[in-house]
Formats: C-alpha cells, structure tokens, sequence
C-alpha cells in the first residue's frame, strides 16, 4: 500500500503543472486582499479565477475593498452551521434524527408521504420536497418516501428551524447565536440581518461588474422593514410571528422570502466562516460517528469527506488523521486520484506530513 502511495508521488513530481496546482489554485495568493493593488495583480495573472475577478469589480464599482471584516451572504454555506446547532440538540436528547418532524410541529402543512420526514431526512436532502415553493399557501408534498432518494431542498430546512424553535422555546436567530456561533468564535455572524450589516457587506454585481438592483441585501430590507411594521425585528421574531406580520400587512408570505432562514441567510465574513470550518475538520476524527452516512443516497458525501480529512491531515501532525486518511481511500475506485487533482495533492502533502 506504502509503495503504492509513492508511485503516485513519482507520478505527480513528473507533472510539473499539477503538482503546483496546492499553490496556484487551491490557495490562490491576494484571495484575501481583495480590491488591493496586489489583488487586482492577481487577477490580471489567472484570468480564468472569478473569485478573484469579483473581489476587484468592489472596487471598480466604487465600494471599498473586500477585507476580512466585509459581510458576505452565506447562501447554502448557512446550511452546515445550522446543521452544528441540530447536531447538539440530538447529542442532547432534545431531537430525534428520525422521529417525523410534525410529531413537534403539528402544523406544518405536510402531505402524504412528507408525513414522514425527520430531522435526518432534511440534513439530508433526502425529503423529497421541492427546493422552494413560489406559490403561497401550497402544500408541502414528497416526490419519493424521504430518506430513499436525494433531491436538494430548502424548504426542508425551514421546517426544522420552525421544529428547533418550538424545542429550544426561541427566536432561532437568537439560539443559533447564543448556542452556536459565539461558542464557536464567529463573533461577525448572524443570521439577523440589519441594515449596519448593509454597510459592511459585499453587495451583488452583475457579470459586467455593476450594482444590482434587486441583490439579497435588497430581499432582506424588504423583510426587515415588514417586521418593523410590527414592532418586530429579524432577532427577536419567531416563524410563526414573521409569518403573521407578513399576514397583518397583507403580504404575500412564502418561506424562502423568510429572514431569519437557516437554509440561506447567514451573514458571515471570511474569516468567521474559516473559524466554523475548522471546528469541523478537528471534529471529523474525535467525532467520526457524527459523519457517517446516515443516508445511503449520494457517493459524493464519501468523497467529500475524504477531502476533508485530507486537507486537515496535511497540515497536522494528528496521526489518527492520516489512519482515517487511509481507511477512506482504501475505499475508492483505483483510479479515482489519477483524475482527482486535488484530492491528490492534499493527500501527498498529508503523508509527506507525517514521513520523516
């Protein structure tokens, strides 16, 4: 197996282009300084980086450089965080991974099979629900019997943020962050946005690099100003109150127009979200049973997890991150690294790690 694993090194030592890619593209430099003289050199370098490209346009488009206090909006990154925070309440007895969620909340507006859908079916994506309803008052249906098929889904998310409210007896942007992102470091996070956040925050640009008119930050206003209409606000208000204020304000309400919404709206910076990362990649080994596969629907989660376990391995002298390394590649095709040039370098630099 040893042997193995230094033919590849050979392999890769004679592939010049590839065996700089750890440094030219995985960690690509002036990432963190963008709209700085020495970012916008970077770009004119790599061409091809968007990343890159659209931290410059903040500058051109006459807001100040992204730096690591600039908001970002997570999008689906907000998923996993919140993810953190269900994980702790399983660990705490508090929820079941598979009790069905309207056991909790009996009003969801659930339908036949998604009767069935539990915690673990959301976390997930293997409820069978569409990703999001555009049509108010539409019942909620499964496509497939939950947890037998994977279809992504926001909406599933919204359903066990209403189900961890009524279980913690909070606002959630309140809960997620007294029992989540202030233990863990993030202390630039929330998902309550505000209109301070819009000041600090990268705004959308088009293609073209120009301001857009209707970005996130534009749907969060809208929502922050319809709670204000009640005295409420994106901290304090439960589901169910935000839904109410939109009803006394004749509103049209749909759940992903929600804010506080656990599938998409956290607000973050670089270096917060690096911090929740991290946490995860220390957790992988110590708590290796909170990873498994509870569903068996995607092969991609073996993969991606290996991932991880590899960058973390390649840069720890934890060997029981490299024994895990191991175990889980012993589990791949054989040629999956000969086209997997990522996953390749992080694994090299892992074993050079830990081989004197």
């Amino acid at each position: 197996m040893l042997g193995q694993r230094f033919a590849l090194l050979a392999n890769l030592r004679r592939n010049h282009e590839l065996s700089q890619s750890l440094s030219t593209q995985a960690f690509p430099r002036g990432a963190h300084v963008g709209g700085d003289a020495r970012s916008r050199r970077c770009c004119r370098r790599n061409k091809g980086c968007r990343a890159l490209s659209t931290l410059c346009r903040v500058e051109r488009a006459g807001g100040p450089p992204v730096s690591h206090r600039t908001f970002f909006p997570a999008a689906s990154l907000s998923k996993p965080v919140f993810a953190w925070a269900v994980q702790d309440l399983a660990k705490q007895g508090k929820i079941d991974w598979n009790r069905p969620l309207q056991d909790y909340v009996a009003d969801l507006g659930l339908e036949g099979l998604a009767r069935n859908i539990a915690a673990l079916h959301v976390l997930t994506h293997s409820t069978g629900l569409a990703n999001w309803r555009f049509q108010p008052n539409v019942p909620l249906a499964s496509a497939f019997e939950p947890g037998t098929k994977w279809q992504y889904s926001g909406e599933g998310f919204v359903l066990l943020q209403r189900v961890v409210e009524k279980i913690v007896g909070r606002p959630i942007a309140e809960y997620t962050r007294t029992a989540v992102l202030e233990p863990l470091g993030m202390k630039q996070s929330t998902y309550a946005w505000t209109p301070e956040i819009k000041s600090v925050a990268a705004l959308g640009h088009d293609r073209q690099g120009a301001l857009l008119e209707r970005s996130l930050a534009f749907y969060e206003q809208l929502n922050y100003e319809s709670l204000q209409k009640t005295n409420l606000t994106p901290a304090s208000a439960t589901y169910e109150q935000i839904a109410a204020a939109y009803q006394q304000n004749k509103q049209a309400f749909l759940p992903v127009a929600v804010s506080p919404n656990m599938a998409g709206q956290l607000q973050t910076t670089i270096g917060d979200y690096a911090v929740f990362l991290a946490h995860v990649l220390k957790a992988i080994v110590p708590r290796l049973d909170d990873f498994k596969e509870r569903v068996e629907v995607n092969r991609d989660i073996l993969l991606l997890r290996l991932n991880l376990i590899a960058i973390y391995a390649s840069f720890t002298a934890d060997l029981r991150y490299l024994d895990a390394l191991n175990y889980y590649y012993e589990l791949l095709p054989s040629d999956w690294c000969q086209h997997n040039s990522s996953f390749l370098n992080f694994y090299l630099r892992a074993l050079a790690t830990h081989i004197d």
